[in-house]
């Protein structure tokens, strides 16, 4: 129950007028925002599609990335500063970033269960390969209809955008696991 004095928060507000509202929140963004809201009325009769990484060590790299490079979309561009002497190579970091995504997905996993709620679980990976079927996975879940019209959407392929002598992900990837045993 939210105190007395907590500002309501009303998401039927927010949405569009065919009643669908839409955020992503990242496990960060969870603690801060939402640990301590009125979670069980707020996700009343909502559809949660949780995203999730099955490569865990991928989905660190690329967190420990953006932290260093201040780059987090698709598109390459800086929207955080970066920093001046970035460390790639550091398993210990690393190691951290591993931690705290783990805790996170647990978190996610935590909340669900505790408020009820049955999410559609897909990854990133599945999106990423194929997402005409998880949009159409997610459209007979959500029961939405569709217009009788064929259509078909696609995304541009995300980019690996790197400065001068910045090592790829895939590269700090092989060389943690080289260097962990």
């Amino acid at each position: 129950m939210p105190s007395p004095t907590a500002p309501r928060i009303n998401l039927e507000t927010k949405r569009t007028v065919n009643g669908i509202f839409a955020v992503k929140i990242q496990g960060g963004q969870y603690a801060q925002y939402l640990r301590n809201a009125p979670s069980k009325e707020l996700f009343a009769d909502a559809k949660v599609i949780h995203v999730f990484r099955e490569d865990l060590l991928a989905q660190a790299i690329s967190f420990h990335v953006s932290l260093l490079t201040g780059r987090w979309g698709i598109d390459g561009t800086v929207t955080t500063r970066a920093d001046p002497n970035p460390k790639f190579f550091d398993s210990a970091i690393i190691e951290n970033r591993l931690q705290i995504l783990a805790d996170q997905d647990k978190e996610w996993r935590l909340f669900f269960a505790r408020i009820g709620v049955v999410p559609l679980s897909l990854s990133y990976e599945a999106i990423k390969d194929d997402l005409p079927a998880a949009l159409r996975r997610i459209v007979a879940w959500a029961n939405i209809e569709l217009p009788s019209y064929d259509f078909d959407y696609s995304e541009p392929a995300p980019g690996d955008f790197r400065g001068p002598g910045e090592p790829s992900k895939s590269e700090i990837k092989k060389w943690f696991v080289q260097n962990r045993s």
